[in-house]
């Protein structure tokens, strides 16, 4: 009776196993298959986005060439330069147009396809090598592109009929001759495609796929007149999704589960059923004999090891799971409480300083005082809800790197300079700039504000930890291992060894009664260092507690191809008032930048969204400069400053904006303004930038 209960255990347990391992088979292969047509999707989804973003770029390079042509193509001035042949009307509306329109050929034919002019830069030393067909092609469809084979390479060809001014909109009138815009597929060409679809950019001579699965390809014809494709302008990007490693990871699980399943069945009868007898016989008898052969069974001593430590392990993984989830609860709860604590602290000296203010009962010298206390607490609160800014667009890859032309013996010592008017008072510290021997020959390519971020980061960090003594910066180039080398040296209270390994990490902060003291969220090092990889770079440190600290930044020495030019200083006349133009919707930010500017004697004029500011800049012809808003009602401060600049192109138009990062400020100055500042306003930078925009001393009564 018993074997027959223990057979029935023995198939019930084998059933079980059978059902729970055959669903687990199911699911395997089901996420297997689900895994490859994800992938394959996945594939085909990117190369769709990437076609678009080709055809986009392809047709909105076509748009402009074409609307270059037409410039030329549709005026009466071309048809009689072609009777005329004059080469001062060729080379002014023709040749000067060529950067312009960054070609590489422009010529002019007349009606029966002889070239009349003609202009070509270096790189094309061919002559006259469009042939009769193509202008035939050109008389029916008035514009066509095409491509064209030379010895230098291939060329990418726009061709549009002459025509009358008029025939614009009549389209009546037939080719009075040929005119014709050409670019040189070449290294160049290349890179500007490069840089702007961010792939690689090749001719290939057939339509090929690419061969790797990691790779996107796109071919996009080069047809000559007649129709035929000459060659393929390919771009190629790599395709960095795969599912590879999941994928072997499910097979490696489908093997183990058929090798489980011989083993497992095999080794429940060795390990488990054996022993299970064993047992029914030593219950059902009560053999001490056999009770002594279990307890000295290897086997089953084994297993119950197995289970003790089985369980023992997963204790330790509750314990540390406990631990870990304890302590990210600490942390979080450490990092609002510190968020709070930094931003309460300047807004209590905000608030209450501010009550004082308004009680009266106050002297003169103790309403400077708390003005300045207001001061300096606003900045506190505005560096620390930037660096929270800074930290989550380097989170979602928002920041990346704007390389340029930047010289770097002006730029450090603008930064010394900029920097040392800030210190203190109470700090008894010497700021040095220790300059290279020998300045840099050429501008370097790196990209500046992020470079002056790092080392402001890095130099203030020094300045806040050091009551007295030194603090120094230095520079140079080490050009045999082309690499540039930042180095700054204080003799603050430095780092104990027990933190030096955690300097880095975000929002980490020594708690000390001098690091109470400076406050910060502990975000400057972590921006810092994220800076200094995004520009290829290193930083390293060594510190020694009460004697001081050294940063060293390393970055790659690339020099510009242009020689730095001679500095230049350009004469200011004396402060005269000024007429200004202060666009901005907000009745409290607006009466700041009144008092700051009629402080100067400045007439100031007010436009409350961007459709009065271009109305009152278009209609005052006495208007010196513009402060615009960038984000107002009716017309934002992007499109009030192409209106403006449609009309008055040289009236200087700052501005002043809310949006307060690196990125933010490039993207201003990129569209067009003439300079840029933040909010909250600093009557130094504003004071700076009327002087400079206005070659006066425009805000000597402010300073």
């Amino acid at each position: 009776m018993a074997t027959s209960r223990h057979s029935s255990v023995v198939n019930k347990s084998y059933s079980l196993v059978f059902i729970i391992w055959s669903v687990f088979l199911a699911l395997c292969c089901g996420m297997y298959y689900y895994i490859v047509r994800e992938e394959k999707q996945l594939y085909i989804n990117e190369k769709a986005q990437f076609t678009n973003e080709i055809d986009a770029l392809i047709d909105l390079s076509d748009q402009t060439n074409i609307a270059n042509l037409t410039d030329i193509a549709y005026w009466d001035e071309t048809i009689e330069f072609i009777q005329t042949k004059d080469q001062e009307w060729f080379t002014h509306n023709v040749v000067y147009a060529m950067d312009t329109y960054d070609a590489d050929y422009m010529a002019i034919y007349d009606k029966q396809g002889n070239l009349v002019r003609k202009n070509a830069t270096a790189k094309i030393s061919s002559h006259d090598f469009l042939p009769r067909a193509a202008f035939e092609k050109v008389r029916k469809e008035r514009l066509t592109k095409f491509y064209i084979k030379l010895p230098e390479g291939y060329l990418q060809v726009f061709a549009a009929s002459i025509h009358p001014t008029r025939d614009v909109q009549v389209r009546q009138t037939v080719a009075e001759g040929f005119f014709c815009i050409g670019k040189l597929i070449d290294e160049n060409y290349f890179a500007q495609l490069e840089a702007i679809s961010n792939s690689d950019v090749f001719i290939s001579l057939h339509e090929a796929d690419a061969t790797l699965a990691d790779t996107l390809r796109l071919h996009s014809a080069l047809p000559s007149f007649r129709g035929d494709v000459l060659a393929y302008l390919s771009f190629q990007r790599p395709f960095n999704v795969s599912y590879g490693i999941t994928k072997l990871v499910i097979i490696g699980l489908i093997v183990m589960y058929l090798l489980s399943v011989v083993v497992y069945f095999y080794m429940t009868n060795v390990w488990i059923f054996r022993p299970l007898r064993l047992v029914a016989e030593i219950l059902e008898k009560e053999k001490v004999e056999d009770l002594r052969k279990l307890l000295h069974s290897s086997d089953e001593f084994r297993h119950i090891g197995k289970l003790i430590r089985d369980h023992a392990e997963q204790k330790n993984l509750l314990a540390e799971a406990k631990v870990r989830a304890e302590e990210s609860d600490r942390l979080k709860s450490s990092f609002l409480t510190n968020i709070s604590h930094e931003i309460r602290t300047p807004m209590n000296a905000i608030s209450g300083f501010s009550e004082l203010l308004l009680s009266g009962k106050i002297t003169d010298l103790e309403r400077q005082d708390y003005i300045k206390i207001i001061n300096s607490s606003g900045r506190n609160l505005v560096s620390i809800i930037d660096d929270l800014i800074e930290m989550s667009k380097i989170d979602t890859n928002q920041v990346i790197p704007n390389y340029g032309p930047l010289d770097l013996d002006v730029a450090m010592a603008e930064l010394h300079q900029s920097i040392k008017i800030t210190i203190p008072s109470d700090k008894k510290i010497d700021f040095i700039l220790a300059t290279p021997s020998v300045s840099m020959s050429s501008k370097i390519i790196t990209d500046g504000v992020k470079l002056k971020q790092v080392m402001t980061n890095l130099i203030m960090n020094a300045i806040k930890y050091t009551e007295s003594g030194f603090v120094r910066i230095g520079y140079h180039a080490d050009e045999e291992a082309e690499i540039l080398k930042f180095r700054i040296d204080d003799s603050g209270i430095g780092i104990d060894e027990q933190h030096q390994s955690k300097v880095f990490e975000r929002f980490h902060r020594v708690e000390n009664d001098v690091t109470i003291k400076a406050g910060g969220l502990g975000l400057g090092l972590a921006i810092t260092k994220a800076y200094v990889r995004m520009l290829g770079g290193s930083i390293d440190f060594r510190s020694e507690l009460n004697k001081g600290t050294t940063f060293e930044v390393t970055l790659p020495l690339r020099y510009a191809d242009f020689p730095r030019p001679a500095a230049t200083i350009l004469p200011q006349s004396p402060a005269i008032p000024l007429t200004i133009l202060v666009a901005e919707d907000d009745n409290i930010n607006y009466l700041l930048i009144h008092k700051l500017l009629t402080m100067c004697q400045h007439k100031v004029l007010r436009a409350k969204d961007g459709r009065e500011a271009v109305t009152i800049a278009l209609t005052n012809s006495n208007l010196d400069l513009v402060l615009m808003d960038i984000k107002m009602p009716v017309l934002n401060g992007y499109d009030a400053l192409a209106m403006i600049r449609s009309q008055r192109p040289t009236l200087p138009v700052v501005a002043q904006t809310a949006y307060a990062s690196a990125e933010d400020e490039r993207k201003i100055l990129h569209y067009g303004f003439s300079a840029y500042i933040s909010k909250p306003i600093n009557k130094e930078k504003l004071c700076d930038i009327l002087s400079r925009l206005t070659a006066t001393t425009a805000c000597e009564q402010v300073k």
